[in-house]
């Protein structure tokens, strides 16, 4: 099992969980373990980019609501990253992390373990 502690997300969070999952792959990791507890948020549009390399085409990222109305962001294409995955979640998983949890979550893509997060996205 490869360990990825991503702590907020930022513009550089897509590429870095990718470098990251390389190495752990080249270590010999089968499965991965996001730990995300702790993680207040950051970039909403880093948290979609960066689920976006856990889901194929077309799968829902997310529904936000906006006065607008509703943006769908959907996955792109096929998933670079296919390994089993659980996400680590606590009380302060928040927002942008809330969002790249459930969104893993939803799409069986991830297993949810820990606490019950913040509740802000």
């Amino acid at each position: 099992v490869g360990v990825l502690a991503v702590r907020s997300f930022s513009g550089a969070t897509p590429s870095a969980i990718e470098g990251a999952v390389t190495q752990l792959r080249q270590d010999g990791a089968k499965s991965l373990a996001l730990d995300l507890r702790g993680n207040g948020g950051g970039d909403l549009d880093a948290a979609v980019k960066a689920v976006d390399l856990f889901l194929d085409g077309g799968k829902t990222i997310a529904k936000i609501r906006a006065r607008t109305g509703v943006d769908v962001r959907l996955a792109s294409g096929p998933a670079p990253i296919r390994e089993p995955t659980v996400v680590l979640v606590d009380a302060g998983t928040a927002s942008a992390a809330e969002l790249f949890s459930a969104a893993l979550s939803s799409n069986r893509r991830a297993t949810l373990v820990g606490q019950q997060t913040y509740g802000k996205a």
